[in-house]
């Protein structure tokens, strides 16, 4: 079938433009009619260009920075900000967020959570782009407690290997904290190295005080403590003081006692000689007279004088890599 011709405003025949005509097309026809040093279109001149995302990350990415098409808002415990979000972006990062919002007891159109408003910033803005960098490593840390709250094993395991490069002197009790709440067993590992080479200093005041009672649970019950029981005993003290001072309670000794209470079967009573009992423990009264007795008879190894049940019946010295150094 032939092209039909059509007829321009001065004559010209646009057979050639017989197929299927773009607007460019068009305006290409018209500046020839026109001659070549006819003006553009304002059309094309006059739009404003407009940056357009490149690929899906960043088409997702600006679903977060613009909060275009959010269908859920996220608020924050004692705080003012929220978040625009969306329920699918959410749902695919995390199986958490996934029952949360799309199980059979799905929330409505806000959530509220007791996150940390920064680290949960940080935590969006990975789901929803995949950029990992931590700008401190407070943050990371915090970042991992989110990840392992929402089960992004993923992101748990990146945490852990920016961590496990991060550690250093000053920052080991810290990240240890972390890592035995959350059970990090590479980065316990990483922190346990480090304390084996300076069991002495993790015991002192400064240091004993950061540990949170999990870690200090976890450090007791470790065979790398290379420190004689008297140090362990007193730190464990210094601890106790600690945690009762955080609180306002007052120091007495029964207080001592039930703040120590979970840690009493991890001190080895039995390695210290009776004079360092008497001197370091005893002093305390976080044992009764009776409970006293029986621990300094069970060290001269008078039979038939049961231990209290708080004490261990280990012997073996906590620090005897020491007697061949």
């Amino acid at each position: 079938m032939a092209p039909v011709a059509h007829e321009t405003p001065t004559g010209t025949d646009v057979r050639r433009c017989a197929a299927p005509i773009s607007l460019l097309t068009l305006e290409t026809c018209r500046r020839k009619m026109m001659g070549s040093e006819a003006p553009r279109t304002q059309y094309f001149s006059q739009r404003t260009p407009v940056k357009e995302p490149i690929n899906v990350i960043e088409r997702i990415k600006s679903l977060y920075m613009t909060g275009k098409c959010s269908d859920l808002i996220i608020r924050f415990s004692g705080r003012k900000e929220t978040i625009q979000a969306h329920r699918l972006i959410l749902a695919m990062s995390s199986p958490v967020f996934e029952a949360e919002l799309y199980g059979h007891k799905a929330v409505g159109t806000e959530l509220t959570l007791t996150d940390s408003v920064e680290a949960f910033q940080w935590l969006m803005e990975y789901m929803y782009s995949d950029r990992v960098h931590f700008p401190t490593t407070p943050m990371a840390l915090e970042v991992s407690h989110l990840a392992s709250k929402y089960e992004m094993t993923v992101l748990k395991y990146i945490c852990s290997e920016y961590l496990s490069n991060a550690l250093n002197d000053a920052n080991y009790l810290m990240v240890y904290n972390a890592a035995v709440q959350m059970n990090i067993s590479d980065l316990i590992n990483k922190c346990s190295q480090i304390m084996e080479g300076s069991s002495s200093s993790v015991f002192c005041k400064q240091h004993i005080t950061q540990l949170s009672r999990w870690a200090l649970k976890h450090l007791l019950e470790q065979p790398h403590a290379f420190v004689n029981e008297v140090t362990v005993f007193s730190s464990l003290i210094t601890w106790a003081q600690h945690q009762l001072e955080l609180r306002g309670t007052n120091c007495t000794p029964s207080d001592l006692r039930q703040e120590m209470n979970d840690f009493l079967p991890l001190v080895r009573f039995l390695t210290m000689t009776t004079d360092e009992f008497v001197e370091n423990v005893v002093p305390t009264e976080v044992f009764t007279l009776e409970e006293t007795c029986a621990i300094l008879r069970n060290m001269k190894h008078i039979e038939g004088v049961p231990l209290p049940r708080v004490c261990s019946t280990s012997r073996e010295r906590r620090d005897k890599r020491a007697n061949f150094q």
